[in-house]
């Protein structure tokens, strides 16, 4: 009796060193096992566990066998990888149901975390597949409060385009500088997180609104208007250009520069415009290394950014052929879908034929 009490208590005992000597790991979160994505450098760490308190991972170790996990939530992630949270810088939402039931979670469902919505507010009377600030805000809020599976957001102003040709100068609308700077406190006074630039902004708006925007401290981003230079647009600060690149680079890198601009800008500004490409084939074939070294130097000491959103150009400048076939069609919404096939249409008309050699360059 006493042998096997001695045995019980060395084997207790062997138990309780055994178990002490396991490293014990507490947070709010841990994943276990993973292989991590270096983004930076493609390169894969294997095998590693990240620990997350609140919302900050505090460190990422090693993963070892004999480890004691005390946290709320483990997830194992063996032969799982795991990369940083994707950033859509370009995104356009649609209606608000369409957005609550099946962009936001789609979105989620491929990685994408955080998203920079192009137009995320509309002057009254709204289009049924727009929705305005306030609208986008609440869907914000409720995925921020958790009662909204969604990517966080950033959210831009309606388009800013400019009176229309032959119309007065209104602040919504604006053609003038004064009215370019009224403008910026309307946004302001909107909740938005930044301006939409878009493509018909005469110069003396766009102006106006750069000057007052970087006095109030509101981003303005966007396309760069026909009237005004990528060099022009990335001094006067606007923190990103959007789309490659006719309408912005392919103008300024032309040696044909100042020719082909007095060609494009009034067919832009018209009521009607077509065949633009055939001016953007022009540019392409004039493009010159030198000059556009020299834009994409200053974009670098400005700080601009460069979006550019070569899928969203499939239907003018096919990447590959019969987009409409595309299984994961089923995932967008019919009213949207119809819409994309109406694009599609007025884009042709406006752009006319597709050559190769945009698409190349």
């Amino acid at each position: 009796m006493k042998t096997s009490t001695k045995y019980f208590s060395l084997a207790f005992i062997l138990s309780f060193f055994v178990f002490n000597c396991s490293e014990i790991i507490k947070g709010d979160l841990i994943i276990t096992n993973v292989n991590i994505i270096d983004v930076k450098t493609g390169d894969t760490d294997s095998n590693m566990d990240i620990i997350v308190d609140g919302e900050k991972i505090t460190s990422i170790i090693k993963h070892k066998n004999k480890t004691n996990y005390q946290a709320k939530n483990v997830i194992d992630g063996t032969e799982k990888f795991l990369i940083p949270g994707l950033w859509d810088m370009h995104v356009h939402t649609s209606s608000e149901s369409n957005t609550r039931n099946i962009l936001f979670p789609t979105f989620i469902n491929n990685g994408v975390t955080r998203i920079r919505v192009m137009s995320a507010d509309c002057f009254e009377p709204c289009w049924e597949l727009q929705m305005n600030i306030d609208q986008s805000r609440n869907l914000q809020e409720e995925v921020n409060s958790g009662k909204l599976i969604g990517p966080k957001t950033i959210l831009s102003s309606d388009f800013i385009s400019g009176a229309e040709p032959g119309k007065p100068s209104t602040i919504k609308y604006p053609a003038t500088e004064e009215d370019g700077r009224k403008l910026v406190h309307l946004l302001i006074d909107r909740g938005v997180d930044f301006i939409k630039i878009y493509d018909e902004l005469p110069r003396e708006p766009y102006f106006g609104i750069a000057s007052e925007a970087k006095k109030q401290g509101l981003p303005f981003a966007g396309h760069v208007p026909v009237a005004i230079k990528a060099s022009e647009a990335s001094d006067a600060g606007q923190k990103s250009i959007e789309h490659c690149c006719e309408g912005n680079l392919f103008e300024e890198c032309s040696l044909l520069e100042d020719e082909l601009r007095k060609k494009i800008v009034p067919i832009i500004q018209s009521d009607n415009p077509k065949d633009v490409y055939k001016i953007v084939l022009e540019m392409v074939k004039s493009y010159d290394e030198a000059k556009c070294q020299a834009i994409y130097e200053k974009f670098i000491s400005n700080g601009t950014w460069f979006v550019p959103t070569l899928l969203a150009t499939e239907s003018d400048q096919p990447i590959r052929e019969n987009w409409k076939t595309d299984a994961r069609l089923i995932y967008v919404p019919k009213d949207e879908l119809k819409w994309w096939y109406d694009d599609e249409t007025s884009t042709e008309e406006l752009f006319g034929e597709s050559y190769p050699e945009i698409r190349k360059k």
